[in-house]
């Protein structure tokens, strides 16, 4: 029933581990593909609009699957369709890797037009479908982790969840995947097949907790719609929605500056870019290894109300940073804050929605946070744009920091008694299976 908490048994600490090295390995073959994809792209063609399409077709699913997703893991097993998922994955870069090993590719993409449009068209449709099987893991994979993990350790195993996914997509994944490139350009696709395939058999025969499902399936807008009712009955996950997705607004309007920044203005070359990146890394290590304790010390509450409002100031100090050591230690700042928020706000989640509805809700909370991420960066382009007929040009690519910065500040003094409320109570009204 709603407002109980259900007995459930402790599931064995080995469920956790094996879905957390799935995980982690998932996560640097996703880190490998930040290069890999653009790579080959850009093999085949000079145009930008056709190399920035692959990518795109990436990214897409998330907002077309979002709702889907979140249906489909309350409907079936989450555990099968995470392994489903990734056997997919394995099987369209194996499809890719047969098609370019008999295709004869030019080192050099032609002055205009394209070098293989079937190669081309390939690498959207695989792109594409690969995107699409990440929103579905990634919606059943959050959902699954009540599932194997006791309510008391949930800020521990998201924060260790949430460290193996930076380090493996923003500090290994990109390294690794420069050095299979630099082999050669199929290389990369290889090692993500292998890695797809292993991680779908490493979580074989794992023991989980049982969902509580409908014997008969409702239609989608019925499903949709109860879902959205419960998240709506429910003021502290609407507060926790508007603010992620607020904050991801501003925090996405940053990303265009900081490559912008770190090359026009503080003269950075790519392997310094890339190593700002990488060693901003480091805050989210931090984040995972000391946040379950620091949320413990000083609890979930004082924790996001901080982590919130020092946002804003070190999203200035990237803007007022005049050295690339200085902009990474400020990047790490900010990820340490980001990796403290998803260990308190993603546990807050895990408890509180029932383990039914979890795939939907969940869904739902994070299209809000999809759709503004990518307006918050248009806007920095049109920020920048716009600010260079009144000001410098090396002021106005750091404008976006300064906007970023005042939206952060005044989601910490809106949401300051909010979050005080939502954190400090840690109900877990709504509960069941």
């Amino acid at each position: 029933m709603a407002g109980q908490q259900i007995s459930v048994p402790t599931t064995s600490p080995s469920a956790f581990k094996r879905f957390l090295v799935s995980t982690g390995l998932c996560s640097v073959a996703d880190g490998v593909t930040l290069i890999a994809w653009v790579w080959l792209a850009a093999n085949l063609t000079r145009d930008p609009i056709l190399v920035a399409l692959v990518p795109a077709a990436l990214k897409w699913p998330l907002f077309l699957l979002a709702l889907p997703s979140g249906i489909v893991a309350d409907r079936y097993d989450r555990l099968h369709i995470i392994r489903m998922m990734d056997a997919g994955r394995a099987l369209v870069l194996t499809a890719l890797i047969g098609l370019i090993a008999v295709q004869d590719l030019p080192s050099s993409p032609p002055a205009e037009g394209l070098a293989n449009p079937g190669v081309y068209i390939a690498l959207l449709v695989a792109a594409t479908l690969i995107g699409s099987a990440e929103v579905f893991r990634s919606t059943a994979a959050r959902s699954f982790l009540p599932q194997i993990i006791d309510e008391p350790s949930l800020e521990g195993a998201n924060g260790k969840l949430s460290g193996a996914e930076l380090v493996g997509h923003t500090m290994i994944g990109p390294a690794l995947g420069a050095f299979l490139i630099h082999a050669d350009s199929v290389l990369p696709f290889l090692f993500n097949a292998v890695a797809y395939a292993y991680a779908m058999y490493n979580l074989r025969s794992v023991e989980t907790r049982r969902v509580a499902r409908a014997t008969q399936v409702a239609p989608w807008q019925q499903e949709l719609h109860e879902a959205w009712r419960f998240l709506i009955s429910m003021p502290n996950l609407v507060y926790l929605a508007a603010i992620s997705a607020f904050w991801a607004f501003f925090i996405e309007m940053t990303m265009v500056a900081l490559v912008l920044h770190s090359r026009e203005n503080l003269g950075a070359s790519a392997e310094t870019y890339g190593l700002i990146i990488a060693g901003s890394a480091v805050g989210g290590i931090a984040g995972a290894v000391w946040g379950p304790a620091l949320v413990r010390r000083f609890g979930g509450a004082r924790m996001a109300q901080v982590c919130v409002a020092f946002s804003a100031l070190f999203t200035l100090l990237c803007a007022l940073s005049g050295t690339a050591f200085w902009l990474m230690v400020m990047l790490a700042a900010l990820q340490f804050c980001f990796l403290i928020w998803n260990i308190v706000s993603i546990a807050y989640r895990q408890r509180v929605i029932p383990l039914g509805l979890m795939g939907r809700v969940n869904s739902i909370y994070n299209l809000f946070g999809w759709l503004l991420a990518p307006i918050g960066i248009a806007m920095a382009g049109v920020i920048s744009s716009q600010a260079q007929h009144y000001v410098p040009r090396e002021t106005a690519l750091v404008l976006p920091f300064f906007v970023a910065s005042t939206g952060c500040l005044v989601i910490a003094i809106l949401f300051w008694p909010s979050l005080w409320r939502i954190f400090s109570t840690q109900s877990v009204a709504g509960r069941h299976s």
